[in-house]
């Protein structure tokens, strides 16, 4: 059944959604998307996307573990090309307080770097320690938006 505008504001306020982001993902998304409609419009931002879906896996290169992971993990933030086929230019993880003390996001971390090394695909991180700017963000997108 299809939700018409009555229900579809029931639907926004069932418990049982919630955000795709966090608040430090959020202020992100927002530089990021400000940053590629004005300066980079050929390219497109998607949100969540599983590294899977991204990078083409080869079971032989990797480990059963590096293979199940990239088949449940997710990048924050792609970077499509729109001129080329919506092909995938750039992938950026914005890496909260856990990604520098929680043991297990710390190698799942490693897990995806060494995915990204091993298949070629570029991956930024960005640490909320860093202090964000949009001058920042334009100029690491600058380096593979072309």
């Amino acid at each position: 059944k299809l939700a018409f505008a009555d229900d579809y504001n029931k639907m926004l306020e069932s418990p049982y959604l919630r955000s795709l982001l966090n608040k430090g993902e959020e202020s992100i998304y927002e530089l990021l998307k400000n940053i590629i409609y004005t300066d980079f419009k050929r390219y497109e931002l998607g949100v969540k996307i599983r590294v899977a879906d991204i990078i083409n896996i080869n079971k032989q290169r990797i480990s059963n573990e590096e293979f199940s992971y990239s088949l449940s993990a997710h990048f924050d933030f792609v970077i499509f090309d729109k001129s080329n086929n919506t092909r995938p230019i750039l992938a950026i993880e914005f890496d909260g307080k856990y990604h520098r003390v929680d043991k297990k996001t710390i190698m799942n971390d490693s897990i995806k770097n060494n995915l990204c090394k091993i298949f070629g695909f570029p991956l930024e991180r960005i640490s909320s320690e860093d202090y964000l700017s949009k001058d920042l963000l334009k100029n690491m997108l600058a380096k593979y938006c072309i």
